[in-house]
């Protein structure tokens, strides 16, 4: 549950008192290790509520250094030329591909469909009704855009 707002007893101990009371009355508790408080900015499930919406630096991580590796080889702007040099350069990081004993075809597989839902969300945060509440992620998804169209090339 995420509560905001501008008054300020919602972070006084009576509001997580009678949030408790009602939460036990249906045979649930708050779990108080994961009770937040903050005021101006609140990081929850990836995602940084403050003045706009945004996606939390971890969240953004994995994808930032696909991207990275797509652009740059040994800090030199260069892009590969097909799938393995792609692949050799994403090959260190095994939060995406953590069995190494899988098939290049299912590894293409997986980075795209990992790129293709990232689109995915990051273009929910673009449509036109979020743009005064949510941080532009116009750049970040033409990356991806193209970087998708390389992968298809090279299917």
């Amino acid at each position: 549950m995420l509560f905001s707002s501008n008054d300020d007893r919602l972070h006084k101990d009576f509001f997580v008192k009678m949030i408790s009371k009602i939460l036990k009355d249906n045979q649930l508790v708050i779990n108080r290790k994961k009770l937040r408080r903050g005021q101006k900015k609140i990081v929850l499930n990836g995602y940084v509520i403050s003045n706009h919406i945004s996606l939390s630096r971890n969240k953004l991580k994995k994808v930032n250094s696909i991207l990275y590796s797509f652009e740059n080889i040994k800090g030199k702007k260069l892009e590969p030329k097909n799938f393995l040099e792609f692949y050799s350069r994403l090959s260190s990081n095994r939060s995406i591909f953590p069995d190494s004993s899988l098939t290049i075809e299912k590894k293409y597989d997986i980075l795209f469909n990992y790129l293709a839902g990232y689109r995915s969300y990051l273009l929910s945060f673009s449509k036109e009704k979020h743009k005064d509440t949510c941080v532009d992620y116009s750049g970040k998804i033409k990356k991806l855009e193209y970087v998708l169209s390389k992968l298809n090339k090279w299917a």
